[in-house]
């Protein structure tokens, strides 16, 4: 059922490409028909890709599909409940956890931010493959445990702390030098509640945050990095 699931997510992506294509006609070449798919899991995008049980396959090449994207979250695992009888209430041992690992015994090797980054690393042989960049159609951090409100005031805290920030550029600096293109945060501005802090702001009066500061930062000094890739500034 799984299997057939992607293949038909394939085949709706691909006949949504020829539609689009078709209309517009002659500006068809504008048109850059996406194949979104599950990071964690690079075999779904083979599926999609591929989709062998759709008569019209493969649905990347045949219909003009131009790029894979991604979602390459950060911390989705979480971190123990534990850590928050610590003196900081855990922050620490998140950030150890985050940047290199080694600190939650049931955690990924390397690190919450090499998982996400391992994960990268296994797209881009498939968008390779398939003679396809890879981008992010969404990414950042993942700390979120709607059901514990004491790791939610971790992760709320841990959203606002300055070690955000650097974990954000070395998130993104991984990302580019893993091959990854163009990446959309998400999102840019949200209000921090039990349900996520996914916004790089929290509201209209805050002109920076860590999360916020690191990603212009990142932008200024990585305008483009890729083949193709067209910077725009501000004006």
């Amino acid at each position: 059922d799984f299997e057939k699931n992607l293949n038909w997510s394939g085949m709706r992506t691909a006949q949504t490409c020829d539609i689009w294509k078709s209309v517009w006609g002659p500006d068809a070449n504008r048109i850059i028909c996406v194949m979104a798919s599950q990071a964690a899991n690079s075999w779904v995008a083979k599926q999609s890709l591929s989709c062998p049980l759709w008569s019209e396959a493969p649905c990347s090449s045949n219909h003009g599909i131009r790029a894979l994207a991604i979602a390459p979250y950060f911390g989705g695992r979480g971190v123990p409940s534990s850590w928050t009888s610590e003196p900081d209430g855990g922050l620490s041992s998140l950030f150890k956890e985050t940047m290199r690992g080694g600190v939650d015994p049931s955690g990924y090797p390397g690190g919450l931010i090499q998982e996400a980054i391992d994960w990268t690393i296994a797209q881009k042989k498939v968008a390779d493959s398939f003679g396809l960049p890879l981008i992010a159609y969404e990414g950042g951090q993942h700390f979120v445990n709607s059901n514990d409100t004491v790791l939610t005031d971790v992760y709320l805290a841990a959203n606002r702390d300055v070690r955000m920030g650097m974990a954000y550029t070395t998130y993104l600096q991984k990302w580019k030098e893993a091959g990854g293109q163009l990446f959309s945060h998400y999102a840019g501005m949200g209000k921090a509640t039990k349900w996520g802090s996914w916004g790089a702001l929290e509201n209209v009066i805050q002109t920076g945050s860590p999360k916020y500061d690191a990603l212009i930062d990142f932008i200024s000094r990585n305008r483009c990095w890729w083949t193709g890739c067209t910077a725009h500034t501000k004006q």
